[in-house]
Parts: C-alpha cells; structure tokens; sequence
C-alpha cells in the first residue's frame, strides 16, 4: 500500500464538473425544436459565475421533472417538428 506520511500523493488540477453549454430556458426548451437539456449539459442561469457544491443532483431532479413536463405538453401540442414526432432523422 501506499504510506501517506512518507510518499507525496500528486495533485494536478482536473475538471469534475460543467457548467452546462446548451441555453435552455427554465423548461429545459433550446432555441432548436425538440432538444431539451437538464443538469450539466443545460446553462439554465441559476447558477452565476459557479455552482454551490452539491447543488448538481437537485438540479437534475427539479429541472429533469420540469422538462419532463414541458416534453410531454409540447408533443401533445404539436410544437415539435416533424422529424422529431415522426422518428429519427439527421441533424
């Protein structure tokens, strides 16, 4: 094993987080028809310049029920487009 008290442990900076790159409004809606983002992959807004520790799962649970909600309304609607009601197709 490893003797912490004689061995230096090596630290080196890492990302373990994002911050989100997809705008989505507080539905989890992106500016193109069909795509939602939550949690990590969606910049909601609420965050600022960085997140509170922690605050990640909540997220994912409070804004994943909100799209989830807001997906099911728009289909029902129709608001999306056709390539997304009618299965998949390129971007």
């Amino acid at each position: 094993g490893l003797d912490w008290a004689r061995v230096p442990v090596p630290v080196t900076p890492a990302a373990h987080y994002l911050m989100g790159g997809i705008v989505t409004d507080l539905e989890g809606r992106s500016s193109l028809p069909g795509l939602y983002a939550v949690g990590e992959t969606a910049r909601t807004g609420v965050h600022g310049a960085n997140r509170l520790a922690s605050n990640s799962l909540l997220e994912g649970a409070v804004f994943g029920a909100r799209a989830g909600d807001a997906i099911a309304t728009d289909a029902a609607s129709g608001l999306w487009p056709a390539e997304a009601r009618d299965g998949i197709s390129p971007v």
